[in-house]
């Protein structure tokens, strides 16, 4: 700031920081929100947003200020001059948060704190900017303005330091901007026709697919596992047995990445026995984790994908195993990247079409750890009447209540010891309930009375029954999960294939058969259809500010049409950095589009301003123009060097976050450069169409509000880009 401003001046817009940071953090902690790394990005993000409305009403005191006017004077003209289009510019920033206040699901929840932040800040920043800055510069800002001011000694660098950046800027507005202006102003059409072939351009990478598209971001971790499923009823020695053959195999990865890595990749590692935390949670002898704790993300060179595809790779397969999978802690929202959900009634049917839908999983490459949640249960036993015994008057409960009685016990009677019943139950003795063959001796009762032989009435197989049967809306469900690699494969496009031709020719073999996608299809789906209603109404709201400001239905359009060309920005910055389009990329979208419109508000109140001072439109655009040059710069410099620790930090818990820093920075950077050419060209575009149509209304070519300007108004309007 001090570089394109007074110092005192810019000492006093960065001291509205803290101010508005104390406002935010009031109300995080009225909401019963915390500290955390969501809410320090927020903060963050903030810190470019928040100085964008201080600049523009502190940039315009200096420009007063330089004109010769008293301190106080440019104080008053100053924040006047720009209080309107201020107010109007935070408004419509807090109206693009509104998406993600309204937004659904579990993301929803996840980022509820940053439009809570945000929203904060600026209304305290806003009131610093027109209230407490003004009162401060009035009383700071010497008499003269100190670039022509001499000084003798090291109090002399620091002033020519800054006079001669003051120089090359004003040379950049006069020498360099202003003719580009001129040109984009009189070739408005070209300009026009280029911006709108650049957007659909960009429209193109992202509807063919070049950028991929994921719910939530796979990062770097710290921490990777694997979970072992063996079939119920394994004893735990086995269980733990195997899960320390996959634990040597995570050793042996620091002996293969030696030749990469200084240090051992593999720090720690954990083995638990008896559950594991996965998407289906299992407890019991049969299951176990093991967990690896890996050197900082920082401190490695190999990424935590290589470091599990080597472990998954040196552990093989295990053909006990029912399912063993390698991953990173689920941290995030969404589920599995693919889940499709198997819905009917028939059990058998299910289970057919899960073991299908595996092996057409298995032909993608990049797509790994297919398993789905049906598990076998322990071997039982199955009992089956005979037609004999339903002529003896006996039931299939009969049966059953007759066998639990004399194998488990039945309840004779309950005695009193102290303060507790005690049961006593009556059942066969040891020697005859301790084998299977125990069963098939016992004698079944009929209601009559008499005793037949188990062998003459039923008849017992043995089967391995279900561990668990997974119910939506009481019909049976079986849900196939998987894994996918996204250097290899996107979870998207298999699922579009999967629903374009296998899936349907699948359920047309199975009677009552239906499909349904779940995990993180159903999320984004879910996530996307609210932040769209959202962004929808935010457009709204932005429009209905923009049209009391400039008392017009068309000039709002002209502010808003740079939203969309946002997107470019974003997209380069996406394939610059190395990153996809994730969840977080649209939430940075949708809050940019509050804050490229404040530029535009700014110049075309400008313009307006010009233009009712008696300036023809090529010269009030010019005027506008240069004088908002140096505000429209300064908010693009201060917003993304805000960004910048994030779109730098290399941490695991940021990575997650970057996304929606590069929307918002390189989106603003790529809009920058339209506010201050497309917004003049269609701005005269738009008159050239008002001037058609009161041409064929009122057969003359110039407008009403045209007239013949005084030689003092158009000093006053000059005037503004002078100094």
């Amino acid at each position: 700031l001090w570089f394109f401003m007074n110092l005192r001046l810019a000492f006093w817009v960065a001291a509205g920081l803290p101010v508005a940071f104390m406002g935010a953090f009031w109300l995080i902690d009225y909401y019963g929100n915390t500290m955390n790394m969501i809410t320090m990005f927020a903060c963050i993000m903030a810190i470019g947003i928040l100085v964008d409305d201080a600049i523009v009403v502190g940039e315009n005191i200096y420009s007063h200020w330089r004109r010769g006017k008293s301190p106080i004077q440019a104080a008053i003209d100053g924040t006047s001059e720009v209080a309107l289009p201020v107010v109007a510019a935070v408004a419509t920033t807090i109206a693009a948060f509104i998406p993600l206040f309204i937004m659904e699901g579990i993301m929803g929840k996840f980022i509820a704190v940053i439009p809570v932040a945000m929203v904060a800040a600026l209304l305290a920043s806003l009131i610093e900017c027109l209230i407490i800055m003004p009162s401060h510069l009035a009383h700071s800002l010497p008499l003269r303005d100190d670039a022509q001011a001499t000084s003798r000694g090291m109090r002399a660098v620091p002033q020519r330091l800054r006079r001669a950046i003051e120089t090359s800027v004003d040379w950049t507005i006069e020498r360099f901007y202003g003719p580009i202006l001129r040109w984009a102003v009189t070739y408005r059409l070209i300009v026009a026709a280029t911006a709108l072939a650049i957007l659909m351009l960009a429209l193109g990478v992202v509807g063919g697919g070049h950028i991929n598209f994921f719910l939530f971001p796979k990062t770097d971790a710290e921490y990777v596992l694997s979970r072992l499923t063996l079939p119920q009823g394994t004893p735990s020695d086995r269980t733990l047995a195997i899960s320390k053959q996959i634990e040597e195999a995570a050793w042996q990865v620091n002996r293969v990445l030696a030749a990469e890595e200084q240090d051992p990749a593999v720090k720690n590692a954990m083995t638990v026995v008896g559950r594991h935390t996965s998407r289906s949670p299992e407890i019991g002898s049969h299951a176990s984790e093991v967990t690896i704790e890996l050197a900082p993300v920082e401190q490695r060179r190999v990424s935590s994908t290589e470091i599990l595809a080597k472990w998954r790779e040196l552990t093989g397969d295990v053909p006990e195993a029912l399912a063993l999978t390698f991953g990173t802690p689920e941290f995030g929202p969404g589920g599995a990247p693919i889940e499709v959900r198997l819905i009917g009634e028939a059990f058998d049917d299910l289970r057919q079409a899960a073991d299908r839908v595996k092996a057409e999983l298995n032909t993608y490459p990049g797509v790994f750890d297919i398993e789905d949640d049906f598990r076998p249960g322990k071997v039982e036993m199955r009992l089956a009447l005979k037609p004999e015994a339903r002529v003896l008057g006996l039931t299939l409960a009969d049966l059953a209540r007759q066998m639990r009685q004399g194998f488990f016990g039945a309840e004779a009677l309950r005695v009193q010891r102290g303060r507790d019943d005690v049961s006593v139950m009556v059942r066969y003795p040891e020697s005859e309930r301790r084998a299977l063959g125990d069963v098939e001796n016992m004698r079944i009762r009929t209601p009559d009375g008499r005793e037949i032989p188990f062998g003459e009435v039923a008849s017992v197989t043995l089967q391995r029954g279900y561990a668990v049967i997974h119910h939506d809306d009481r019909e049976r469900v079986v849900a196939v999960t998987a894994d996918v690699d996204t250097n290899m494969a996107n979870a998207a496009k298999v699922l579009a294939d999967l629903e374009a031709g296998f899936l349907p020719k699948l359920m047309a073999g199975y009677d009552g058969l239906r499909f349904s996608f779940e995990g993180q299809q159903r999320e984004t789906q879910r996530s996307i259809n609210s932040l769209f209603r959202g962004f929808v109404l935010a457009m709204l709201l932005i429009y209905g500010i923009l049209a009391t400001i400039f008392r017009s239905y068309l000039q709002p359009l002209i502010v808003m049409s740079v939203i969309p060309f946002g997107l470019i920005g974003a997209l380069v910055g996406h394939l610059l950095m190395g990153h996809a389009l994730t969840m977080m990329s649209l939430f940075g979208l949708v809050a940019l589009s509050g804050v490229v419109v404040n530029d535009s508000l700014v110049l075309l109140d400008f313009v307006n301003r010009a233009m009712r001072q008696g300036l023809p439109v090529e010269q009030a655009i010019h005027v506008g123009g240069q004088a908002r040059f140096r505000a429209i710069m300064l908010t693009t410099i201060t917003t993304v060097a805000g960004l910048l620790p994030i779109l730098l930090e290399g941490s695991f818990q940021a990575q997650f976050l970057i996304p929606m820093a590069i929307s918002i920075s390189f989106g603003l950077m790529g809009a920058t450069f339209l506010v201050l050419l497309l917004v003049p060209a269609l701005y005269m575009l738009l008159y050239d169409f008002r001037q058609i149509c009161n041409w064929l209304w009122n057969g003359t070519w110039q407008l009403p509000e045209e007239r013949e300007p005084e030689k003092w108004q158009v000093a006053e309007a000059l005037g503004v880009a002078q100094k």
